[in-house]
């Protein structure tokens, strides 16, 4: 477990070094990329680890763990129940994987618990070995 931890540590610190270093990012859609929503019992212990870590901060991250790219954001504290995350576009252009998700709030007319919860995504992708650009 320790060698895999290891494993996806590295895969983010450089998916997030060539991150900074792509000066121009093709936007241009080549493909849609699929992607699975995965429920938290799915997401490898490696990834679920680093989501605990950070989930009570706005962060947005990419590890890749087995030859899988694995993409996750986490919205930080809500003040209530009753979110979720729409991802707006998941697709390739040629030098890079771009993504952009949207956090929904619960309706006026929705009765929530007034605790407070922490959305996620994490999402399961082919993995392409380019840049994630998150917008």
């Amino acid at each position: 477990a320790v060698i895999i931890l290891c494993a996806v540590l590295v895969a983010a610190i450089s998916i997030f070094i060539s991150a900074c270093s792509v000066k121009d990012i093709d936007r241009e859609k080549i493909r849609d990329l699929e992607y699975e929503v995965l429920e938290e019992e799915k997401i490898p212990e490696e990834v679920y680890e680093q989501v605990i870590n950070d989930m009570d901060e706005f962060c947005r991250k990419a590890y890749v763990c087995s030859d899988v790219l694995y993409i996750v954001v986490c919205y930080g504290a809500q003040p209530t129940e009753g979110y979720s995350i729409d991802v707006d576009y998941l697709y390739e252009s040629s030098n890079a994987v771009l993504i952009e998700t949207t956090l929904k709030g619960p309706s006026k007319m929705d009765k929530v618990a007034e605790v407070i919860s922490y959305p996620y995504i994490v999402l399961k992708v082919e993995n392409v070995d380019k840049t994630v650009v998150f917008n």
